[in-house]
């Protein structure tokens, strides 16, 4: 008998004044970057001869990461609907660009004629859609109020 009120007595639970957890939503534009389409170019291409791939409703706001390198000089050409967005004519792409969309012609093209040589590309081309979009958050401040302890708890600290 001794033992449980000296159990209980222990762990007796009191009300002190301490910090709370005081939870709020808040809304937050966060910027989003899906990929939409991805080509792998690991292929050849002839001389004189081009590859190329049509999109459309990829959204309005296009970024386009080509990481290419080629054995041949090759011109990767990525047109939207404002026109031709790049040109450019190298053996290694490395490149980012912003584009608007929501169609997208890209092409890879081996300029070489009649005696060139193939072309043996590898990397890949990377088409993501970027937008800003709401989302709801849970935040928390800790504020004054009554928190349960142990009897003992306030002396030792």
């Amino acid at each position: 008998m001794l033992f449980i009120l000296v159990s209980v007595g222990a762990v007796y639970p009191i009300q002190v004044d301490g910090l709370v957890r005081e939870y709020y939503t808040e809304e937050e534009t966060i910027l989003k970057r899906v990929l939409k389409k991805k080509i792998d170019c690991e292929f050849t291409i002839g001389n004189n001869r081009e590859k190329d791939w049509s999109f459309t409703s990829l959204g309005d706001n296009l970024i386009i990461e080509a990481d290419i390198s080629s054995t041949e000089i090759i011109v990767f050409k990525a047109e939207s609907r404002n026109g031709v967005e790049l040109n450019i004519k190298d053996n290694i792409l490395y490149h980012n660009e912003t584009v608007v969309g929501p169609s997208l012609v890209i092409s890879l093209y081996n300029p070489w004629e009649l005696f060139g040589k193939k072309a043996r590309l590898e990397g890949s081309i990377k088409i993501y859609h970027e937008y800003n979009t709401t989302v709801q958050t849970t935040k928390f401040d800790n504020v004054p109020g009554k928190v349960w302890t142990i009897w003992w708890m306030p002396f030792v600290f």
